[in-house]
């Protein structure tokens, strides 16, 4: 989520108002991130989640913003990247994904799953599973209007 369809930071920016203020964090989405994810949830042959490095309490405010409805997988849904700069670093763990009975990723598999995200190395074991977008940064939110990648991500999805 964060980088990829907000910027959470604990500055207050001041080219515009925070999205939302929670626990001292400010969360700025990213232009038409709340349309992208409507677009998701009215196409019925998919089923779309948040899967995040975030706390499930850090990660709560920015889905009820972008899709009330949408399940979270948070950070236990991630492993530990031992080859990244910061101790704090994860990587997607796709197979505790499908492997949770009960969760709508269960019994999924990498013929049928595609994340979004700003991070290669994240999904680096999952390479073909993963489109990369632009990273949404505290610069970029000043940038309204400059060309956002989101509805071409769409209209790739949907294609």
């Amino acid at each position: 989520m964060n980088g990829t369809l907000l910027v959470r930071t604990k500055r207050h920016l001041a080219c515009r108002s925070p999205d939302c203020t929670y626990n001292d964090n400010h969360y700025y989405l990213r232009e038409n991130a709340k349309k992208f994810c409507q677009q998701l949830e009215a196409r019925r042959d998919i089923v779309y989640c948040f899967y995040t490095s975030m706390r499930h309490k850090s990660a709560l405010p920015a889905t009820r913003l972008l899709a009330p409805n949408a399940h979270i997988y948070e950070r236990t849904f991630n492993k530990p990247d031992p080859n990244a700069e910061n101790h704090w670093d994860t990587m997607r763990d796709l197979e505790k994904l499908w492997s949770t009975p009960q969760r709508p990723a269960y019994g999924f598999d990498s013929t049928n799953t595609l994340v979004i995200d700003d991070t290669p190395r994240k999904m680096r074991e999952h390479p073909h599973n993963v489109i990369v977008v632009p990273t949404f940064t505290e610069k970029a939110v000043s940038k309204s209007g400059s060309g956002d990648v989101l509805p071409q991500l769409f209209e790739y999805i949907d294609a």
